[in-house]
């Protein structure tokens, strides 16, 4: 078995318990995916380098920078998922990105990332919930909308037509809510609850008095799936190409 499956077989299953609320995994986090990927074509280059002059030298160092980039990307990778499994970590970013959008400035990029924050953040709440239960803003699902989907889809726009008013109560919510949840996603559910369905209520609300009606929409079957497994799928992935450089690395290379 190859370095690199080891390593990743060992980085999933003791380190990161281990050092999950370290601030080191934010850093590996940033450097993701650009500089595992950087690596990674170099040791493409030194490859092709290889090729045109005939360098058994070239042909292993580009073997090393593939290795060392792919085990770099799946280290990252681990991190950056580890981290979105937060819900305290999502908060705060949520909340870094908000405070980076004012009336003069609605950046689509941020708007984007704070819609994908939402996402997690839901997910993360969803985990922590027994099976059975599930937030919603009222108990009849044939008369309200479903908070997750309101809050996740709505609020972009909410930020797009609002103002100054909308936004300062957008990030008012998320701060309380970022209050109500301590470093180790210990969750005061009464008072978190309490500001998601009072910012839901704000969004719908303001749409309504807008004239604007958003249609709930639900994926097909196929997409549902391949949203809620995409970290089995990009696991089964990575243990692929593990697989496969641990046959490369077996075979022989002429000089």
């Amino acid at each position: 078995m190859s370095i690199l499956m080891t390593f990743y077989i060992f980085y999933e299953g003791k380190i990161t318990s281990k050092i999950k609320n370290s601030p080191r995994l934010i850093e590996l986090k940033e450097i993701y995916p650009i500089a595992p990927f950087f690596i990674v074509s170099l040791g493409f280059s030194f490859l092709l380098l290889s090729l045109i002059f005939a360098s058994v030298y070239l042909l292993y160092l580009g073997l090393t920078f593939i290795i060392l980039g792919s085990g770099l990307f799946i280290i990252t990778y681990f991190a950056k998922l580890f981290l979105e499994e937060q819900i305290y970590f999502n908060l705060n970013e949520a909340n870094r990105i908000l405070n980076k959008i004012n009336a003069n400035n609605k950046n689509p990029a941020d708007i984007y990332n704070l819609k994908k924050y939402m996402k997690l953040i839901f997910k993360n709440i969803n985990n922590k919930l027994d099976k059975g239960l599930e937030l919603k803003t009222c108990e009849d699902t044939n008369t309200c909308y479903k908070l997750e989907y309101t809050l996740i889809n709505y609020l972009p726009y909410y930020i797009k037509l609002g103002d100054k008013e909308q936004l300062d109560a957008i990030k008012s919510h998320l701060e309380a809510m970022l209050k109500s949840v301590n470093e180790n996603d210990e969750i005061k559910w009464k008072s978190f609850t309490s500001e998601l369905i009072t910012l839901n209520e704000e969004i719908t609300t303001y749409l309504k008095d807008t004239n604007f009606y958003l249609t709930y929409r639900k994926w097909s079957r196929e997409l549902e799936w391949i949203s809620t497994n995409k970290d089995m799928i990009f696991k089964v992935v990575g243990l692929a190409v593990a697989a496969i450089i641990s046959f490369t690395l077996k075979i022989p290379f002429g000089t």
